[in-house]
């Protein structure tokens, strides 16, 4: 039996989307800059390529940076739960 990747998901400059996690799902940015937002948190998370993090709540809302790469072709940031 072989295992897929998770699926990628693509945000483009200034998007959001809003994550349930409170059963538990991992995070890792494959490329651009996202921002996180987690109620009860004091600060936002500004993540690059590679970053991961746990997320344990409901309500945690992600957004692709304004700028995400400093190369002409990368217009989107990505990531994969």
């Amino acid at each position: 039996m072989t295992t897929r990747p998770p699926a990628t998901t693509r945000l483009f400059p200034l998007q959001t989307r809003v994550i349930h996690a409170s059963a538990g799902m991992r995070l890792r940015v494959v490329s651009g800059r996202l921002w996180l937002t987690q109620p009860n948190m004091a600060q936002d998370l500004f993540l690059g390529p590679g970053a991961v993090i746990d997320l344990l709540q409901d309500w945690v809302v992600i957004g692709a940076d304004a700028e995400p790469s400093n190369t002409p072709q990368a217009y989107y940031s990505e990531y994969q739960l």
